[in-house]
C-alpha cells in the first residue's frame, strides 16, 4: 500500500526523518511528505508559518492596499465605462469585502 502519493515508477523509500516509507513522486525526495511539511513550516525561511500563517500569501493589509490599486486601474471612469471594467471593478470590490469580513 503506498502511503503517500502515486507511484511513478520510483520504488519506495523510507524516510530519512521518521523512517516510514513512501514514494518519491520526483524520484530524489530524501523524506515523507509529512516530514517535509514540518520542516517547511519550523524554517528560518517562513518564520510565520509556524503560527499558521502561510508564507506565500501576503499580509491582509498588503491585499488590501493592492486591491485599491487594481481598481484604480481598472475603474470604468479610466475606460469609458465599458461592461469589462465594471464587471472586474465590481469582483475586486467584492474580493475586498470578503477580505474585511475574514480580517
Amino acid at each position: 500500500m503506498k502511503p503517500w502519493g502515486d507511484n511513478f515508477g520510483y520504488q519506495a523509500r523510507y524516510c530519512d526523518k521518521c523512517g516510514r516509507s513512501f514514494y518519491p513522486k520526483q524520484g530524489w525526495e530524501a523524506r515523507c511528505f509529512p516530514c517535509w511539511r514540518v520542516e517547511q513550516k519550523t524554517s528560518v525561511a517562513y518564520p510565520n508559518a509556524s503560527r499558521g500563517v502561510d508564507p506565500r500569501l501576503p499580509d491582509p493589509d498588503e491585499w488590501q492596499d493592492m486591491l485599491m490599486r487594481l481598481v484604480k486601474l481598472c475603474h470604468p471612469d479610466r475606460h469609458g465605462g465599458t461592461q469589462e471594467a465594471n464587471t472586474v471593478t465590481r469582483w475586486l470590490l467584492e474580493q475586498r469585502e470578503r477580505l474585511a469580513r475574514r480580517v
